[in-house]
C-alpha cells in the first residue's frame, strides 16, 4: 500500500501492526501525607501521549478512504481497528478477483486469433493474477494454454504435454509461431500438387527411340552403372508425406 512508506517515515507503524500496545489510561498513586496511607488514582501521561498519536492517525486513514468504502471506518475506535478492516477488505477484493482472472484463464479460447495475440492474452491473465497474490506454476499455464488452442495445435501440443518439461509462455509463442508458419498456406506448392522429391537433370543419361542411350555418357560413374539417391524426408517438417509416399521416413529416386 502507498501509505506505508509515510507510516514507516513518520514512526506510525508500530501503532497500526500492534508493537506499540495501548498503555493504562490510569495509574494508582500512593499518599503518604497522612498517617493512613491512601491510594489516589491519577491519569497516566504515557498513554495521553498515545492516544493523541492514536487518533491523529485514525484520522488520517479515514480522509485516505474514498467515499464508497467509508463504512469500513464504521465502528472503528483506534487506528488499528481501522487499518485491520482495511486488510480485510482488501482480502476479500483480492480473492474475488483471484477467481474471475481463473475463470478468464480457464475459458480462454483462440479462436479466429493470431497465435501469438492469443498467448499475449494467456501471458497478461497470468502477470494479473501474480499482481493479485496467485502465482500460476507453468504446468498449469501450459495446460490452460493447450486447451484453447485450434485443433492443427492439438498434434504439437499432445506432444509438448507428455514430454513432462513445461515451457514459458514465450518459449511457446515463438515454438507454435513456427508451427502456424509451417503449417500455413504459404508452404503449399502451386496447383495444390503434393510435395515430391526433385533431382537434378543435369548430365543424366536418357534413352533414346528403341531403347537406347544418348551420347554423353554417365555421370555417375565409369561405365555407366546405376546409382541411387535417398532423400530423407522428415515426418516433423512434412507431416503430410505419411500416407503419400510408400515409406514414411525415405524415398529412394534410382538414376541410371
Amino acid at each position: 500500500m502507498e501509505v506505508l512508506p509515510f507510516l514507516r517515515g513518520h514512526d506510525l507503524i508500530n501503532l497500526v501492526d500492534g508493537s506499540c500496545i495501548c498503555p493504562p489510561e490510569f495509574l494508582t498513586a500512593v499518599s503518604d501525607a497522612t498517617s493512613s496511607a491512601a491510594a489516589t488514582r491519577v491519569r497516566n501521561l504515557a498513554y495521553v501521549a498515545w492516544f493523541r498519536r492514536d487518533q491523529e492517525l485514525l484520522s488520517l486513514l479515514v480522509s485516505s478512504l474514498l467515499e464508497e468504502v467509508l463504512s469500513i471506518a464504521v465502528g472503528c475506535r483506534t487506528s488499528k481497528e481501522l487499518w485491520d478492516a482495511i486488510e480485510q477488505s482488501l482480502a476479500s477484493a483480492s480473492q474475488s478477483r483471484q477467481l474471475h482472472l481463473l475463470s478468464q484463464l480457464h475459458g480462454l479460447r483462440q479462436g479466429d486469433s493470431l497465435t501469438a495475440e492469443y498467448l499475449g492474452r494467456a501471458r497478461l491473465i497470468v502477470e494479473d493474477l501474480a499482481l493479485a497474490g496467485r502465482n500460476v506454476m507453468l504446468e498449469e499455464q501450459n495446460l490452460y494454454v493447450f486447451r484453447g488452442l485450434r485443433p492443427e495445435f492439438k498434434g504439437v501440443t499432445s506432444s509438448l504435454a507428455v514430454r513432462g518439461h513445461p515451457m514459458t509462455l514465450l518459449e511457446l509463442a515463438d515454438l507454435l509461431g513456427a508451427q502456424d508458419f509451417i503449417a500455413g498456406d504459404d508452404y503449399a506448392l502451386p496447383g495444390g500438387a503434393a510435395p515430391a522429391a526433385f533431382t537434378a537433370q543435369g548430365g543424366r543419361q536418357s534413352r533414346g527411340r528403341g531403347g537406347g542411350r544418348s551420347a554423353g555418357g554417365s555421370p555417375f560413374g565409369r561405365g555407366g552403372s546405376a546409382s541411387a539417391i535417398v532423400l530423407i524426408l522428415s515426418p516433423s517438417l512434412y507431416p503430410f508425406s505419411e500416407g503419400i509416399l510408400k515409406s514414411p521416413s525415405s524415398l529412394s529416386c534410382l538414376l541410371e
